[in-house]
C-alpha cells in the first residue's frame, strides 16, 4: 500500500509521523502516542489501510509494540492483533475472571492471533494469616 493512503488515512505525513514518534529515556527506543480519543474508536482498527500502517512500522524498526485495549468478542482490536507476529496477554488479577481470560485466549487462538503467553498483573500481595 502506498503510504501517501496511509498517511491520508491517520491523517498523518512522513514528516508528521517522524514528529509524533517520541524519543524516550531508554536508547534506541521511540514512542508513538495514540494521540486524540476518535469519535469511533473501531473505525481506526478496520480500516483496511491498517495492514500497511503495520508494514511501514515494522520497516522503520526492529521491533514494534503495540499496546492494544482490552479485548472482548467482536473486538476490533483483536483484527489488529491478527496482524501482529505475536500478542502477549496481560490479564489483570482480581478484576478479570479466570473464566473469561479463558474466553479471551480461546478467541484469540481462532482470530488467527498469535498468542505468545500471559502476564498476571496487578497481583497483591496475600500474607499468610498469624495464628
Amino acid at each position: 500500500m502506498h503510504s501517501s493512503r496511509i498517511a491520508e488515512a491517520f491523517a498523518l505525513g512522513d514528516e508528521e509521523l517522524a514528529d509524533a514518534l517520541q524519543p524516550s529515556t531508554v536508547e534506541n527506543l521511540s514512542v508513538l502516542a495514540a494521540g486524540r480519543m476518535l469519535a469511533k474508536p473501531a473505525w481506526a482498527y478496520d480500516s483496511g489501510d491498517l495492514p500497511g500502517i503495520v508494514e511501514i512500522l515494522e520497516a522503520r524498526f526492529d521491533l514494534v509494540v503495540f499496546d492494544l485495549p482490552a479485548v472482548s468478542k467482536a473486538s476490533s482490536a483483536a483484527r489488529l492483533a491478527a496482524l501482529l507476529d505475536g500478542v502477549l496477554m496481560v490479564v489483570e488479577a482480581d478484576r478479570v475472571p479466570s473464566v473469561v481470560a479463558r474466553k479471551v485466549r480461546h478467541f484469540l487462538a481462532h482470530s488467527n492471533v498469535h498468542l505468545l503467553g500471559g502476564v498476571l498483573n496487578k497481583c497483591r500481595r496475600r500474607e499468610p494469616a498469624l495464628v
